[in-house]
């Protein structure tokens, strides 16, 4: 099955048959749109729409994802350049990163040159990335989170509180977003416990200067308990 997938993967890059579909970000007090997440999904014609899940975990182990990686920053980069030329758009474009391509030496120069090749705005820009990126080499992975930033580019940190050093993590991550897991947005109004934590961490966030994005927000009730 996993050779199967491979194939199915490096056959996918070359067919065409990845393709992205944005999930809008809005701010609380104003409805207004903020940006767009890039997410991935794999389009086969045996096994029908793949998610993420079932095909990001084995691009990492034999590499493919640093292909694959690339090919969505291209992606989402000219996709906003269309809306930007059609619509006037001037939100944020966000794309996740994986902590195998994040690592790579040439992550940084490969950003630069395409941000420059689709004459994006560095500031519409946001990279996100997960606390698993710093299991290793941390100091040298923060100081290129610091020069990234100081080139205009945002950082979002993702799937906060699923991990068991978050905390500990932002002491001394240089990030700009911090973005709550779904698991706690999902029970907000209905567990003490999950009001409790996510206020919290707002609050902290706030207090640290850093901008928050709850992610799948879907009912009115989770929406006016953020706002």
């Amino acid at each position: 099955v996993r050779i199967e997938m491979e194939k199915t993967m490096k056959q996918a890059l070359e067919d065409g048959r990845f393709t992205l579909y944005y999930q809008p970000q809005y701010y609380t007090a104003t409805r207004k749109l903020r940006g767009m997440e890039a997410l991935i999904r794999m389009r086969d014609d045996v096994l029908g729409f793949v998610p993420p899940t079932q095909f990001i975990p084995l691009a990492e182990k034999n590499g493919l994802i640093v292909e694959i990686g690339e090919w969505v920053l291209r992606r989402a980069f000219e996709d906003y350049m269309t809306w930007k030329e059609a619509y006037g758009f001037d939100g944020i474009i966000s794309v996740n990163i994986s902590p195998v391509q994040f690592r790579q030496v040439t992550f940084e120069s490969m950003l630069y040159s395409l941000i420059k090749e689709y004459h994006m705005d560095p500031e519409k820009v946001e990279i996100e990335i997960t606390e698993s990126v710093f299991l290793e080499d941390e100091f040298h992975l923060v100081e290129m989170i610091k020069r990234i930033r100081n080139n205009g580019i945002k950082v979002s940190l993702d799937d906060f509180g699923t991990g068991y050093s978050s905390l500990s993590y932002l002491k001394n991550i240089p990030v700009d977003t911090l973005k709550i897991d779904k698991t706690f947005v999902d029970s907000l109004g209905e567990m003490k416990t999950s009001d409790i934590i996510t206020s919290s961490v707002i609050e902290m966030m706030q207090r640290l200067g850093m901008e928050i994005i709850a992610e799948g927000v879907e009912t009115e009730v989770q929406y006016e308990f953020l706002r």
